[in-house]
């Protein structure tokens, strides 16, 4: 382990084996029980050009919440999360990072969702500003004391514009590249992207970026979960319990004739697309800013 103004780099693994914890909950007169299971973190990172690069990984076994502690269907419950994040080295001072989070299964009050996967990517980070970024927050962190609690919030806003301005100014990436949920009614499944594209060539900066940004998300979601997604909101609205089957179709097909969603075979499909601080949903404008 290497440690060089406050940032670390090298190889280390670290274990630990859980805990569980149980006792009263005195709000709603019951008792709770909450275990996490085995843990382990490993990284292997360096020192390239005054950032870190490399990878770090972290596995959970699992962990649960019940509700009395003798509930045999745990409020929630979590089994195998991983997460896995790597920073690539420089490249003509620029770099990239990606992130990947993943569970198999998730178990909400006796629902269960499985696996949920979500993996982004961002590229064309400004090593230079990201320098820049690091040296700030650490004067920052050797003068806190310094600065008075009501206005900690005002200095660190202030120190790292200059750097977030040159990253933005080198239009940075963000990608989307996985987004999937299993749950009992089918798979919800989405990518997208944000990007900077000022209008006519212009440099953008942080007080243009609602102009300056571009992004598009698009959504996959099967038949049976549109159906639900559409009963829950027909629920709130005080629809009773015998008519959803019916009103939720119509509500589906209200939102196609829209325009705001789209079918394919028995699936619905979503496109939000983000330009010129105007929000499209399937291509028709729904806001603008």
């Amino acid at each position: 382990m290497q440690i060089v103004d406050n940032q670390s780099a090298g190889r280390y693994s670290i274990s630990w084996d859980g805990m569980q914890a149980n006792g009263p909950q005195k709000r709603r007169n019951t008792t709770f029980a909450f275990d996490i299971g085995k843990m382990k973190i490993e990284a292997d990172s360096h020192f390239a050009q005054g950032i870190v690069a490399g990878k770090a990984d972290m596995v959970l076994g699992g962990m649960s919440m019940r509700e009395p502690a003798n509930a045999k269907t745990p409020l929630f419950a979590m089994k195998d999360m991983t997460l896995n994040s790597t920073t690539n080295d420089p490249k003509n001072n620029y770099t990239g990072s990606s992130v990947r989070w993943n569970v198999a299964d998730i178990n909400a009050k006796g629902q269960h969702y499985s696996p949920a996967t979500l993996e982004m990517q961002m590229s064309h980070l400004y090593v230079p500003a990201m320098r820049d970024a690091i040296k700030a927050l650490q004067e920052m962190q050797r003068t806190r004391r310094d600065v008075p609690p009501q206005f900690v919030f005002q200095r660190m806003a202030g120190v790292l514009m200059p750097p977030l301005q040159r990253l933005v100014e080198h239009k940075p990436v963000l990608q989307l590249t996985q987004l999937h949920l299993g749950t009992p009614n089918g798979a919800l499944q989405g990518k997208g992207e944000a990007r900077i594209e000022p209008a006519n060539g212009a440099t953008p900066s942080l007080t243009t970026l609602p102009e300056d940004l571009v992004a598009q998300l698009t959504l996959n979601i099967p038949g049976p979960l549109a159906h639900q997604i559409a009963a829950l909101a027909l629920t709130r609205q005080g629809v009773p319990a015998d008519q959803l089957a019916e009103t939720s179709q119509r509500y589906l097909d209200r939102l196609q004739s829209q325009g705001l969603l789209s079918q394919q075979g028995n699936d619905y499909s979503l496109k939000l697309d983000y330009r010129n601080s105007t929000l499209l949903v399937n291509g028709r404008p729904v806001w603008r800013g």
